[in-house]
């Protein structure tokens, strides 16, 4: 599974280096690419004999179906959904994937690895953008956000929306080092098996990369962003201090590294960040009426929705926010479902998301101590649920390079919480 997972590494760098994935030739490139290698994967499941745990499959299959259903009843109303398919089936393919390639665990270790390095690439270009006053992305000078961090992104609630997802994986495996160093108080023969310097200086090393990502977040001066990485940290940690022995001590290493990102973010300078915690209320006004306005259409069709990907060009039937301006998205990802699927198919989908992330948290924690297995999913939980936080006040799941990873997380999720070889399914997530 090398070759599928360096492949789906690379589709998840290409969209994001695209510029979040809003660049339309290297979107379509990642589409084409994903697509093939989703069907190859399934051909090459098909094949094998080896026992493996069931792909995720039917939650897939029911919201394609939907999504054909609607087709056929808006057709009248001048729905195209050819102009929206290819992102759902792009992110329900990237899914599938990682559910994949998630089952081997050389395989899904070289995938977050990859996810790893984008993370910490796309912070240091945003902090470079935002110490050196830097306006450019790549070539293309930068008009909006100025003043933020954005990485390869124009939007820096998009950009803070990677990161938060990427975060918690880095703190896991800081945590993970960690928690092998401390096998200094086990006996001789268990700490002969880890070198314990090794292991503390890989602790190190990963907490300095977390806290690059805290601060880039910072600098990204996303409201949401901040709120929702502080989410995904919070409850990792929390996961954390209640499945570990070391309780004393795990309460000194988070602690000593709040007190690094405070230090360091005051040293840098904290003014502009504070600063658009002061402008909520202005800026939350217009995004009030958008959701009033949202809620209306929610009215309109509350079974099966106005159809996926249909919200721009619905709301202008009942646009009273900003009447001036073409309003694309709800900036709140769980209102702009209900609006395009319908409120049974939102509640379902977003339902059985939480409960695969709750499935993962409780599984990191009942995991043996010291297992990478067990902050591989604490980790990820915690970067779909800090995600899911953001997606409370934003449209992060609209953008297709975060919507991938995204997927990508839940799909590494569904396959560890099921060992290979079972015949029990997966959660329909």
């Amino acid at each position: 599974m090398r070759g599928p997972a360096f492949v789906l590494g690379a589709c998840l760098w290409a969209a994001a280096l695209g510029f979040g994935g809003t660049e339309v030739y290297t979107l379509a490139a990642v589409q084409s690419v994903v697509l093939v290698l989703a069907i190859g994967l399934l051909w090459t499941k098909r094949s094998t004999p080896e026992p493996r745990a069931r792909l995720p499959w039917l939650a897939p299959a029911l919201l394609l179906a939907l999504v054909f259903v609607q087709h056929v009843q808006l057709d009248r109303e001048g729905y195209t959904l050819p102009m929206h398919l290819p992102r759902l089936v792009t992110c329900l393919a990237v899914f599938l994937m990682a559910a994949r390639v998630g089952q081997e665990a050389g395989a899904r270790r070289r995938l977050l690895a990859a996810i790893l390095l984008l993370g910490v690439l796309e912070a240091l270009y945003g902090m470079v953008q935002y110490l050196a006053d830097w306006h450019r992305i790549f070539a293309l000078q930068k008009v909006y956000y100025t003043a933020h961090a954005t990485g390869t992104y124009v939007n820096p609630n998009h950009f803070s929306g990677l990161l938060e997802m990427i975060l918690p994986l880095l703190a896991a495996a800081s945590l993970y080092h960690w928690e092998c160093w401390s096998l200094r108080d086990a006996p001789r023969r268990k700490r002969d098996e880890i070198r314990e310097g090794d292991a503390l200086a890989r602790a190190g090393f990963f907490a300095v990369l977390a806290v690059l990502l805290l601060t880039a977040i910072l600098f990204s001066r996303s409201r949401m962003g901040i709120l929702s990485a502080a989410a995904g940290l919070g409850v990792l940690s929390l996961a954390w201090l209640f499945s570990t022995p070391y309780r004393r001590r795990a309460i000194g290493v988070l602690a000593t590294l709040l007190v690094i990102v405070a230090g360091l973010s005051v040293w840098i300078g904290l003014g502009p960040v504070f600063e658009r915690f002061t402008q909520l209320e202005a800026d939350t006004v217009p995004r009030l009426q958008v959701w009033r306005d949202a809620l209306a259409l929610v009215s309109a069709h509350p079974w099966l929705g106005s159809g996926f990907g249909s919200f721009a060009d619905v709301y202008p039937r009942v646009q009273t926010a900003l009447p001036v301006k073409i309003v694309e998205h709800a900036h709140n990802d769980y209102l702009q479902a209900a609006v395009e699927l319908g409120v049974p198919a939102a509640l379902l989908l977003f339902a059985a998301i939480a409960v695969l992330v709750l499935r993962g948290l409780l599984a990191g924690m009942f995991r043996p101590l010291r297992s990478p297995e067990r902050f591989e999913l604490l980790g990820c939980a915690a970067g779909v649920l800090a995600l899911l936080v953001h997606s409370a006040a934003d449209f992060n799941l609209q953008l297709p390079a975060n919507a991938m990873l995204f997927a990508t997380l839940l799909g590494i999720l569904a396959a560890m919480v099921t060992p290979a070889g079972s015949r029990a399914r997966l959660p329909r997530a």
